[in-house]
């Protein structure tokens, strides 16, 4: 997840941004401007309250992080040093981040534990998010144990996997690119990457499979031929791999700056109609579902 960008009139691409902006444009202002630095704020300011929920989470994605985060961590070098299966890993991390909602220390500080959208939105109570999260990690945890992919990853030397760094961000012709792969690792003269991310098409998938090759040749000077990419989703058990994109690299590219080039001018358009109050482009069938209703000035 990315937060507070060095300076958001640059060029930025990622498929988080890209469901933010889609989501509604305003919302996008809100998390990458307006909200940026609320923590220099104080508690009772506008942008401290944005600054905050930011850091909200719709309850299907709060919960599939925790299936990624213990993945990670299952696999990397040096990862899980006590040895834990994987569902144990899994729901451990949960339950801790659970018990700090309880206390509510994620209004002490938002870093600390991720909201869940539903319940600050008062849509669920506490209790019956929990409920739905630890039933839903279950099964995704069944689903991942009755696929392929634990008895091929068991072959997969520890020191052949890449330590998790966090999401991988490079820059191509003046654009910066976040990519966040949940798994690589070398495999002879390959290279296995596991994506585990929420994609709304196949072109998505395509273009991010491809990005990561650029990835891997620009900053690990690997050919594109050798990187071996597949999709995961954690809630349907479905492993597809990738074919390979009909889309030249440059057309890829081009789309994905032109992209990045649109929701850098709304950023400038928006901040320059805020003062004299005007909202451009607002997605107000969204408002009751997004993460800043009842701080945003559009109404719905």
């Amino acid at each position: 997840m990315d937060f507070e960008a060095p300076d958001w009139r640059n060029l930025f691409s990622s498929n988080a941004r890209r469901k933010r902006f889609r989501f509604c444009p305003v919302g996008y202002y809100l998390y990458h401007v307006a909200g940026r630095d609320g923590y220099a704020e104080t508690r009772d300011d506008w942008h401290y309250q944005l600054y905050c929920a930011k850091f909200m989470l719709p309850l299907d994605a709060w919960n599939r992080r925790f299936f990624r985060a213990a993945l990670r961590e299952f696999y990397r070098p040096g990862g899980n040093p006590r040895k834990l299966p994987l569902p144990v890993l899994a729901t451990g991390m949960m339950e801790r981040e659970m018990l700090m909602l309880e206390r509510g220390e994620h209004r002490r500080d938002p870093k600390l534990a991720a909201a869940i959208l539903e319940v600050e939105l008062g849509h669920l109570r506490l209790a019956e998010a929990c409920g739905w999260a630890r039933g839903e990690l279950e099964r995704m945890l069944a689903l991942f144990a009755g696929s392929e992919l634990p008895e091929y990853l068991s072959g997969v030397a520890r020191f052949d996997f890449w330590p998790d760094e966090g999401p991988l961000r490079f820059e191509l012709g003046r654009v910066g690119f976040l990519l966040a792969p949940d798994l690589v690792w070398r495999d002879g003269g390959r290279l296995g990457v596991l994506d585990c991310g929420a994609y709304a098409t196949e072109q998505e998938k395509e273009r991010t499979a491809e990005l990561f090759r650029a990835y891997a040749l620009s900053r690990r000077s690997l050919a594109p031929e050798v990187v071996r990419f597949g999709f995961y989703d954690p809630a349907s058990g479905k492993l597809a791999g990738d074919a390979g994109s009909a889309e030249p690299f440059t057309a890829i590219f081009q789309a994905l700056a032109g992209e990045a080039a649109l929701w850098r001018d709304c950023l400038a358009d928006q901040d320059a109609a805020l003062p004299v109050g005007r909202w451009l482009h607002p997605r107000t069938e969204h408002c009751r579902q997004c993460r800043f209703f009842g701080l945003c000035r559009v109404e719905p």
